[in-house]
């Protein structure tokens, strides 16, 4: 399958969301032709990964439609596409989801404001998204712990950590696979 995962953040970026977005996206890329559409300028490689990168340090009128025209050339690619919330790529997925049928996977990383342009933003963008995956309890999991060789414990959050991508990804196939 084709995807196009669209994020705000990814590595070099230091968060725990950039993070996650490699992982998903190393993961993904086993399996799925992957083209990751994000801000910034020079991401860390991924094996078999297409990056297409937006410019964070233009205004931000400029980052939102270059985002959308993006999006809207890489639609005839793609046979999902993978959102990560946030005003700056639901905004511009919201615009393309009238120009497109290609359905759209929320993935929720971060919670909503509950006022505000970007709540607004939310609301409008929900009813058009194909399908939402909330990661907001569960991410500290999906984040790789640091093992530690004298501390035992280290082995169990290695295990819970695999486990838990286990699940995540099941999760994820098994809305893809839902059309």
């Amino acid at each position: 399958m084709r995807l196009t995962v669209v994020t705000p953040l990814f590595p070099p970026d230091v968060h725990d969301v950039a993070n996650y977005h490699k992982d998903l996206v190393t993961r993904l890329a086993r399996e799925h032709t992957l083209i990751v559409t994000l801000f910034g300028h020079l991401p860390e490689s991924v094996p078999q990964v297409l990056f297409t990168t937006i410019d964070k340090r233009t205004n931000v009128t400029t980052r939102l439609w270059q985002m959308f025209r993006t999006l809207l050339t890489l639609r005839k690619k793609t046979d999902w596409f993978i959102v990560t919330n946030g005003p700056s790529t639901e905004l511009p997925a919201l615009i393309l989801s009238f120009f497109t049928r290609t359905p759209i996977l929320l993935l929720a990383s971060d919670s909503i404001q509950p006022v505000g342009v970007y709540n607004l933003i939310h609301k409008l963008f929900l009813p058009r998204v194909r399908a939402t995956i909330t990661i907001i309890e569960t991410r500290n999991v999906l984040i790789r712990p640091e093992i530690h060789p004298l501390i035992t414990e280290s082995a169990n959050a290695l295990s819970a950590y695999e486990s838990a991508w286990t699940n995540h990804l099941a999760d994820i196939t098994r809305h893809l696979t839902s059309i």
